[in-house]
């Protein structure tokens, strides 16, 4: 089997302190506001990545919750929803949909 040598290289770090915040690309994003935050994921192309993370500690009350711009879904749905304190979840995107890892 060969070994992807930078597959879990990320382009940037996102700081997102604001609501709802879509994304352009692929990224690593940190989210620190006290209060709910909806994450828009980007349009899908192959081989986009995300990851989420909570950095506030307070996602199991402020929900953060990803979503895909159109019709595409996250494992079948159209959102998911990260609502544990210091929580992160992992997408990628096949070009046509999400997943989570």
């Amino acid at each position: 089997m060969a070994r992807a040598e930078n597959a879990l290289e990320l382009v940037e770090y996102i700081a997102v302190t604001t609501t709802p915040y879509t994304l352009t690309g692929s990224g690593l994003v940190g989210v620190n506001r006290a209060g709910p935050v909806t994450i828009n994921l980007p349009t899908p192309q192959a081989e986009l990545r995300v990851v989420v993370k909570d950095e506030s500690g307070l996602a199991e009350t402020n929900n953060i919750t990803v979503q895909t711009p159109g019709s595409e879904t996250i494992d079948g749905a159209a959102t998911d929803v990260i609502d544990t304190n210091y929580g992160a979840a992992g997408y990628y995107c096949n070009g046509t949909n999400w997943f989570k890892v």
